[in-house]
């Protein structure tokens, strides 16, 4: 009779274990590196002012305004507590936070899935400028995402009673979440009858909690559906392709995209896994409904982490025997945080229509981002909007606005 062991490196210790120090330390010195940006204002994402005097509101006053339709209560009210204990900084550490849970939470995600390298898997979520940025300000897709995964590895425990009332809370804090929600859902449908019951109490739960929560932006709007209201106009259906081409590409940076290509075949080679795999599953359709979205509403880059996300989880799923490539990956995303490349100049920066080739370097998306919202730190709760959204303009992609 034989038996099975681990592969052990030269000091003894099984390769899974080193990793886990090693993701550790590594957490440790990018969140100790990110604690001073939580001094410098909420932030130039340009609700983040709506969303603190949302916060504010419910706190103080026990009153709800949605901060944008159709409200995040949840996330909401949990700046405003933060602001109370501690003000804008502790606001600011929540994300940083629950960016820690969202990456350890992908981690055991990936771990569990059968991904043969988690680590590299996990960093390439990590590594993704609009990631680091939305982990230091006043955002709520990291709260949102952490807890979705939360509930997904709730739900993969059999706790579905636990993952619904994960993905309500999740849907409280981004409503857009309910598509990734369903994504997990259907995703169980080939796991056979338990899974498939226990993916219905996650989803049922999820959808009663998850409207109960929208009770309150209700009532502000005098018991009337129109807090449901999107007022983002919408333009021709070539110029939204435009604008999510584009910003898809700048979602991991044009080197990381190239970088990407050497996978593609891999990638598509997974569809054969498909009734084998849940975790195939998720990550196809966390993608497809993600991306369906953001051609919907192709507006600000944090609104593209659920496809880093589901990115990530395809390429841990098909590079098994390829680290190198994850590892690149991470790199380029690494580089483009600090130095990037424009292809495109849009004719009317953040209302584009058009636009003309070129070929620039520039300060990557981390760099503007900390510069601007240093430079406009004081105007972030400014009554006046135009200057409470200086930032804002001043940090969005393809800006003109020297920061």
């Amino acid at each position: 009779m034989t038996t099975t062991t681990r592969p052990h490196t030269d000091d003894g210790t099984a390769p899974s274990d080193r990793q886990v120090r090693l993701g550790v330390l590594g957490a440790v010195l990018v969140v100790a590196a990110l604690v001073p940006l939580l001094f410098t204002g909420p932030g130039t994402d340009l609700d983040a002012s709506s969303v603190v005097r949302t916060g504010r509101g419910i706190v103080h006053h026990l009153s709800y305004t949605p901060s944008r339709a159709p409200g995040t209560p949840v996330y909401e009210a949990a700046v405003g507590v933060l602001d109370a204990m501690g003000g804008i900084p502790l606001a600011d550490l929540g994300s940083l936070l629950m960016a820690v849970v969202c990456a350890a939470a992908f981690w055991k995600l990936a771990k569990e899935g059968g991904i043969a390298h988690p680590l590299p898997t996990t960093l390439v979520v990590v590594a993704n400028p609009w990631f680091i940025i939305a982990a230091t300000s006043i955002e709520d897709f990291v709260w949102a995402l952490a807890l979705m995964l939360v509930g997904v590895l709730a739900l993969r425990s059999r706790h579905a009673w636990l993952a619904g009332v994960l993905f309500a809370l999740a849907i409280g804090s981004r409503s857009t979440t309910v598509v990734l929600v369903v994504a997990a859902v259907l995703a169980a449908l080939w796991e056979g009858r338990d899974a498939r019951r226990d993916a219905a109490i996650a989803g049922g739960t999820a959808a009663v909690l998850g409207a109960a929560l929208f009770i309150p932006a209700y009532l502000s709007a005098d018991r009337t559906f129109r807090f449901l209201h999107n007022d983002f106009a919408t333009a021709s259906p070539l110029v939204q392709l435009g604008r999510f081409a584009v910003k898809d590409l700048y979602l991991f940076g044009p080197l990381a995209a190239l970088v990407m290509l050497f996978a593609v075949p891999a990638v598509f080679a997974l569809r054969s896994r498909w009734r084998q795999e849940w975790l195939v599953r998720f990550a196809f359709l966390g993608l497809l409904f993600s991306q369906l979205l953001f051609l919907r509403f192709p507006w600000k880059m944090g609104h593209l982490l659920p496809t880093v996300v589901f990115v990530a989880l395809l390429l841990g799923l098909a590079l098994g025997s390829r680290p190198r490539l994850l590892y690149g990956v991470v790199v380029a995303q690494l580089v483009t945080g600090f130095v990037t490349v424009n292809l495109f100049a849009p004719n009317h920066p953040n209302r584009a229509t058009s636009a003309r080739p070129e070929l620039t370097a520039t300060w990557g998306p981390v760099v503007r981002d900390t510069q601007c919202r240093i430079r406009y730190r004081h105007d972030s709760l400014s009554p006046v909007r135009s200057v409470r959204e200086r930032a804002g303009v001043c940090a969005s992609p393809f800006a003109v606005v020297e920061p």
